[in-house]
């Protein structure tokens, strides 16, 4: 992936993959290399209909200061066309809630940058199971009750220095669905394999391996964010409804084949 996004082919990439000793013999590697190719080219193919340059991104340098005078200092790869510029990250994993987060920690950043740019934020992705791609390509709200870009960052900021702090419960995936309505029993610990948020060792031994139950019954803090029910509910709402608040799904986003639903 990283090589195709480079500009490379795909017939170089694999010179050098078989030469480092990377991939199965013979045609044991054409057929790996097949399959993978289809699966790269669906979705640089995705990000080429929404504007993705070929070749190296362009760093563009992140230099704000939040309200209570936090610095953020960094950089965002623009690689979309200049006409309406930003980032791209093109995963070739499955779809994942952290895509879209990653995607509008970029969009934040560089809309508290340079706010009369029109900077657009895209992120594409394999599918769950079958299907075409998943695409989030995220623009600036300005709907009715959003949120400003700096407002937005606060809250990332303050949920990392929360956790920096004490394990707070807010995971990758589970409060997503929390978030959503239609997290279960399942989308916290799995039966057969352990891929799921609360399975992670991390994650039992910060909850000592607590139940879905358990984990949705957990008493807010004083010092938890404001709202109502428990803990996982609240920061679940405090990021993803962030998020929600400040972007919006790019109207003017190709529609059909490459296009999937917002993770």
């Amino acid at each position: 992936m990283e090589a195709r996004l480079s500009g490379l082919s795909t017939e170089r990439w694999a010179t050098v993959e078989r030469a480092l000793g990377t991939l199965p013999a013979g045609s044991l590697g054409d057929r790996e290399i097949e399959r993978v190719d289809a699966e790269v080219n669906a979705l640089i193919e995705a990000a080429r209909t929404r504007g993705l340059h070929p070749g190296p991104g362009e760093p563009y340098a992140v230099d704000v200061e939040l309200s209570d005078g936090t610095r953020l200092v960094g950089s965002v790869l623009l690689r979309l066309d200049p006409s309406t510029p930003g980032p791209v990250r093109v995963n070739y994993s499955r779809t994942k809630p952290t895509h879209r987060v990653a995607a509008w920690l970029d969009l934040m950043a560089l809309l508290v940058t340079d706010p009369t740019t029109p900077w657009r934020s895209l992120a594409i992705s394999r599918p769950i199971k079958s299907g075409d791609v998943v695409v989030n390509d995220l623009i600036a709200s300005d709907a009715d009750g959003s949120i400003s870009a700096t407002t937005a960052l606060e809250v990332a900021v303050d949920c990392y220095r929360r956790g920096m702090c004490e394990p707070i419960p807010l995971f990758p995936s589970f409060s997503h669905q929390v978030y959503r309505g239609y997290a279960k029993v399942g989308d916290w610990s799995g039966y057969l394999s352990a891929s799921k948020d609360g399975d992670h060792p991390a994650t039992k031994l910060a909850f000592g391996g607590a139940t879905f139950h358990e984990m949705m019954e957990l008493p807010a803090l004083p010092s938890d964010p404001r709202g109502p029910k428990g803990r996982v509910f609240r920061f679940a709402m405090y990021l993803h409804r962030a998020i929600d608040k400040s972007t919006k799904a790019n109207p003017s986003t190709p529609t059909g084949k490459g296009s999937g639903p917002k993770s």
